[in-house]
């Protein structure tokens, strides 16, 4: 898909309000129930036409992530509905209980005993732990995380614990071994059982297991009979039958689903005015995911003449982060606009996140205009080809900086492609304006070191930035113990990559949940329907041993 239209927010609210309301009326007739008379089925609708993964380490987006985090368990894990921060908040998913010596360079887990693994694989036990983070480190598995655990040491010291060793001190170690990414627990024995087949039939100790993967289609999970919260009495167990992810390729299609009663739970990235009005009228619950995601414009260093400062700086005043939250968010909440991409103030919440009362490079078209004519663009530049991945909201943002940078004279092909091929072609670098909208643990090394430190090209770090003293700051920040020192190093960092352009701040977005009233989440803290916002980050709807269908 190729665009180059221009886009305003009167023009995104006709084009994103028509497509809803015709996905709505299309589906109005009556409510299709979607179980049998004996079987209670849950549907999440994705808008997406293919899986990234649902191999418990490579798993990259939404889709994969929800399958995923129905199925595993990690070491310690957000409480459902309830993240934080704040790394004390996590609580204990297989291990039991845990400790770190002094100077936080090793972690001892205590592992619950008797916890059972899907399709009778046995009990989970201590080398199941070793050998999934060995897994990550692997590079074969592919993992984008995989430097994450580079130089951690694993060691069994018993069927029931493991010992963990850092190189330097490490205050966030539980966030690697939480429930997302690197933290998923793999079955040892099924993976060396089914080899190349694991990653499309992943094993686990979570509440639902796989019982069917569709690729193209949709992934089918049932409800796994022995897992350790139901089998204990923790929780009661569940009265679904069974659980779909389904891939419905587009927005519109998901929402006709939704509307119609077919599917129960969705997310979404734009059309937030008519949507909300629509799920009113429909007698949908909708609600915001806690924090909001950050889009940031990275230049790619590597693709001539983005290596010239003008020409990044020229980028940046040309961009109107004001302007594109108005669009994006259609006059609504759910997109807001900072002055930094990792703002610590609320309601972003990013733990050393850098607050400025202005931007470092604020809009400024005729300064753009001079800067382009500094480094040799009088006439324009053409950036050739640039590539999106196939979400709305990226779609969007991609449109809004289009449209932005052609007032000063720059333009682009938008090519928009399917996730798996996105991410290939972006993370290996040849993307010359690659945008990343998403959420991490909501503290400022995740970020920084994800998607603007050098050892993460190829990989995350789109944009090839490299600057030594960002990468020095980045990397003692993980190793620092005193907060107001960590803190000070992660805000200098951000000013650095402020300064040299590699990632410029856009929008701030709302993911919009859209739920069935009879779908209970079981959320601790509360159901988002009526707390309006959900804090499970990057998970979307975070499926759990709590879900349950209201009768």
């Amino acid at each position: 898909m190729k665009t180059g239209k221009k886009i305003s927010r009167r023009s995104f609210l006709k084009k994103t309000a028509g497509s809803i309301v015709a996905a709505g009326l299309a589906t109005q007739l009556t409510e299709i129930l979607s179980f049998g008379k004996d079987e209670i089925v849950v549907r999440a609708a994705m808008s997406m036409g293919h899986f990234s993964a649902i191999d418990p380490h490579t798993a990259n987006e939404h889709t994969g992530y929800t399958v995923v985090a129905a199925m595993h368990n990690s070491l310690v894990r957000n409480p459902p509905g309830g993240a934080s921060a704040d790394p004390k908040a996590l609580e204990g998913d297989l291990a039991q209980k845990w400790e770190h010596n002094k100077d936080m360079t090793e972690w001892t887990f205590y592992l619950r005993q008797g916890v059972r693994w899907q399709k009778g694989f046995g009990e989970f036990t201590a080398e199941d732990v070793e050998f999934s983070i060995e897994r990550v480190k692997n590079p074969k598995t592919g993992s984008a995380w995989s430097k994450r655990f580079a130089n951690v040491d694993v060691k069994v010291v018993d069927k029931y614990t493991v010992k963990i060793k850092t190189p330097s001190p490490d205050p966030l170690f539980l966030t690697k071994v939480l429930d997302w990414q690197t933290g998923n627990i793999a079955c040892k024995k099924a993976a060396e059982k089914l080899g190349e087949f694991y990653p499309v039939n992943p094993v686990g100790t979570g509440p639902f297991e796989l019982r069917e993967y569709r690729p193209g289609d949709r992934a089918i999970l049932v409800p796994f009979k022995d897992h350790f919260r139901w089998k204990k009495g923790e929780v009661p167990y569940t009265n679904i039958d069974r659980i779909e992810i389904v891939l419905y390729g587009d927005e519109t299609s998901a929402d006709a689903a939704v509307w119609g009663g077919i599917a129960h739970l969705m997310q979404a990235e734009s059309g937030f005015k008519p949507r909300t009005e629509l799920a009113k009228a429909k007698g949908i619950n909708s609600w915001k995911l806690w924090p909001p995601t950050p889009c940031i414009v990275r230049c790619n260093f590597d693709i001539p003449p983005l290596n010239d400062i003008r020409v990044r700086k020229a980028i940046a005043h040309a961009l109107n982060p004001k302007e594109g939250a108005k669009i994006l968010g259609q006059g609504t909440d759910f997109a807001l606009y900072s002055n930094t991409p990792y703002p610590s103030k609320e309601p972003f919440g990013i733990y050393g996140g850098l607050d400025l009362d202005k931007p470092i490079y604020p809009y400024d078209p005729d300064k753009s205009r001079r800067l382009l004519a500094e480094a040799g663009y009088a006439k324009g530049l053409d950036l050739g080809n640039v590539y999106s991945g196939p979400w709305e909201s990226w779609k969007t943002l991609y449109e809004i900086i289009q449209d932005q940078l052609s007032k000063v004279g720059i333009k682009f092909n938008l090519n928009v492609l399917e996730a798996p091929s996105f991410f290939k072609l972006s993370r290996a670098g040849s993307n010359p304006l690659p945008i990343y909208q998403a959420s991490r643990f909501p503290d400022a090394n995740y970020y920084l070191d994800e998607f603007l430190h050098s050892r993460n090209f190829p990989g995350q770090n789109m944009g090839h930035f490299k600057n030594d003293k960002f990468d020095k700051l980045v990397d003692k920040a993980w190793a620092e113990t005193d907060p107001g020192k960590r803190v000070k190093m992660l805000q200098e960092a951000q000013l650095i990559a402020l300064e040299e352009a590699a990632g410029m701040p856009l929008t701030q977005m709302y993911v919009m949940l859209l739920g069935n009233p009879r779908v209970d989440l079981g959320y601790p803290s509360g159901d988002p329907a009526k707390t309006g916002i959900a804090k499970t980050w990057n998970q979307y709807h975070k499926i759990s041993e709590r879900i349950r269908w209201r009768t």
